[in-house]
This record gives C-alpha cells, sequence and structure tokens, in this order.
C-alpha cells in the first residue's frame, strides 16, 4: 500500500493551497493569513468555511479542512492536541491559553511565553521566534520588513536571479567557489531572518540573532558588554564576531580597532542567547550608498563566518574601484537587495545589474 502524500502549494512563501489523491484545494485567507475557506479546483464550490478567535480558537466552521486554519497559510500547523494545538515551526504553541509552551530564546527582553505582545489582530509570530531588534521606531519597522521580504528566498525563480545578479558582478571566485555555494549562504540567512531556513551541514552556531538600533551622533543604547562602540568608529554596522578586517576603514585605524575588538568579550545579547550581534548605526540607514535592507543582508553574511575578500583584476565598467567594488559580501548583500526589494538599494547597489 502506498503512504498517502499531500503536496502543497506556495507564492513567495505562503501556502495557496495543496493537492491530494482526492484532488486540489485551493484556500481563501484573510488579512492575516488564516485560511478562510478552501474551494475546489473549479473555485466555485467551497468545502470549508471558518473564522477564527484572535488567539486561535475556532469561532465558527462549516465543512471539513486540512492541517492548517488559524494563520494556516504561514505554516500554522495544527496539531490536534490541547497542551500544544499549533505547531509554529519553532515552538509550540496552546490556544486555549494563548502561550507558548517554551521560553523565548530572548527572554529576558521578551516576554518567557506570550504572544506577540498582546497584539494577536495585527501580528504573527510564523518562525516561533525572530531576530531580537533592540532600538526604537523607525529603524525597528525598516528592519523588521527587510527581514519579511526574505521569505521570498523560498521561490526557487527568485534565488536564480540572485545567482545571475552575483555571476554579472562578482569579477572573481575568491578562495572557494563561491557562486557554487551561494546556496548554501541564502538558506542561513534565510533562517537569520524567518527561523525557518536550512541548517546546513556546516559548522554554524544557531539562527539567534540580535540587532541592536544606533542614533544620531553614533549613540548606541543598550549596547552589551565590554566592545567598543562600533558606530563612534565609523562603521555603517559592526558585526560580532567579525569575521575579518572591515578594510573599508584606514589600514592603520582597523589594525588598532582588530586588536580592540578581537581582545574584548563579544556581545551576547539579551540572556546571552544570541550567537551573532549586528551594531547597526545611524549611518547604516540614511548613507545613501546602501539602503538598510542592503547593509542588513550584508552583515547577516557576516552571520554565517563570511569574511570580505579581495578579488582583482577589477570588474569592467566600474572605473578606480573602491575595496566595495571587488568584496563578495558587499555584492552578495547588494544583489539580494536589488531581488528581494525590487527597487533601488542605494548608489552602489544600483549599479549592479
Amino acid at each position: 500500500n502506498k503512504m498517502p502524500v499531500t503536496n502543497y502549494y506556495t507564492v513567495d512563501g505562503q501556502m495557496i493551497g495543496y493537492k491530494t489523491a482526492a484532488g486540489r484545494k485551493d484556500f481563501l485567507t484573510d488579512a492575516l493569513g488564516s485560511v478562510t475557506a478552501e474551494v475546489d479546483s473549479t473555485g466555485a464550490t467551497k468545502t470549508f468555511d471558518g473564522r477564527y478567535k484572535p488567539y486561535g480558537g475556532d469561532l465558527s466552521s462549516t465543512g471539513t479542512r486540512g492541517s492548517y486554519g488559524w494563520i494556516g497559510s504561514w505554516g500554522y500547523r495544527e496539531t490536534g492536541l490541547i497542551a500544544s494545538a499549533h505547531y509554529v515551526r519553532g515552538r509550540h504553541y496552546m490556544a486555549r491559553s494563548a502561550t507558548w509552551t517554551s521560553k523565548d530564546h530572548f527572554f529576558v527582553t521578551e516576554s518567557p511565553y506570550g504572544y506577540v505582545n498582546g497584539r494577536a489582530m495585527r501580528r504573527d509570530d510564523r518562525s516561533g521566534w525572530k531576530p531580537e531588534i533592540i532600538g526604537d521606531e523607525p529603524g525597528k519597522s525598516i528592519l523588521s520588513n527587510c527581514c519579511k521580504d526574505m521569505a521570498r528566498l523560498k521561490d526557487k525563480d527568485v534565488r536564480n536571479k540572485i545567482k545571475e545578479c552575483m555571476k554579472n558582478n562578482y569579477p572573481g571566485t575568491g578562495v572557494f567557489d563561491a557562486i557554487a555555494t551561494i546556496d548554501w549562504f541564502l538558506d542561513v540567512i534565510e533562517g537569520y531572518c524567518t527561523g525557518t531556513g536550512k541548517r546546513p551541514d556546516r559548522k554554524v552556531p544557531n539562527n539567534n540573532v540580535c540587532i541592536y538600533l544606533g542614533k544620531e551622533g553614533g549613540e548606541l543604547p543598550n549596547w552589551p558588554g565590554d566592545c567598543p562602540n562600533p558606530c563612534k568608529e565609523g562603521f555603517w554596522a559592526y558585526t560580532f564576531p567579525s569575521p575579518d578586517p572591515h578594510d573599508t576603514l584606514p589600514k592603520g585605524q582597523w589594525c588598532k580597532l582588530k586588536d580592540i575588538f578581537n581582545k574584548c568579550e563579544p556581545p551576547r545579547g539579551p540572556g546571552a542567547k544570541c550567537s551573532c550581534t549586528i551594531a547597526f548605526c545611524e549611518s547604516g540607514f540614511n548613507n545613501g550608498w546602501q539602503s538598510p535592507c542592503a547593509v542588513l543582508y550584508h552583515e547577516l553574511a557576516h552571520c554565517t563566518g563570511l569574511g570580505h575578500d579581495e578579488v582583482k583584476p577589477p570588474p569592467k565598467g566600474f572605473g578606480k574601484p573602491s575595496t566595495r567594488d571587488l568584496d563578495f559580501v558587499y555584492k552578495l548583500g547588494c544583489c539580494i537587495c536589488r531581488v528581494v526589494k525590487e527597487g533601488s538599494c542605494g548608489i552602489e547597489c544600483d549599479r549592479v545589474k
């Protein structure tokens, strides 16, 4: 006997329907992503119609649905269990108490078991956790939206466009076949943003990322540990632990900073849970050369352990290049941004094709 198989269809990471041996069903959803109806392949017959309470309980339903109801199009899967009614990739959720069943790894800055800070009518947490962004608006919303767009990396066509962009703009291979391994980097970077990326068989600690937002004048509120504030040293952003020199600084200045940064205790964020901590300075938002999303994707590439490289000869058409023109990390951040954002990503990134 063959085991029954269900195939799910997605667009930009959101499920739109499924197919079994009995036929195809398409989802109708509300603004939050809850499956409010299932229709047959003709679109004319509803086989399920339902509404939900704010924190996941059933309000009303007719017919029979599959495993995905409340916020189901984003992967909230019903388990049939009372104490852990939904599985949301990172954790189980109990609708009766409106709480997670295990502690948030960003405790104590986040409620250990609370769900979306009491804003269930407007927010979701489709991974069970998300990067901790510590700072004020509008920076938090800007970077959150940059991360949200990384769900598009689940689309094969989007990935192929990023690879094509890298092939067209990256003039060499450095110390490894970067183009051949780009899927690995995209998997891990996506995982940092969404908690749903694959964990390939390479040495990556985990996907806990903390991002501290800077203010005018190089201020970096709540910066933990004894490492210097990178925003006071001319950086747009800086990642700890740092994989290598940031050679956009004068050599003497970098050598001094490298010695300090290598000796200090890398900040581990709230509860010392973060494997990668990013100082995202005020200039990361308004430097004009790269958009905040491009800067963020660049820094998340560093979180994989990927460092800067210098490739020769320079790419054609760039004139006398800066180090950034020759660098895989800068190109990767720009290519991801140009493809997933489909718009301007700053002067430097807009030069990539």
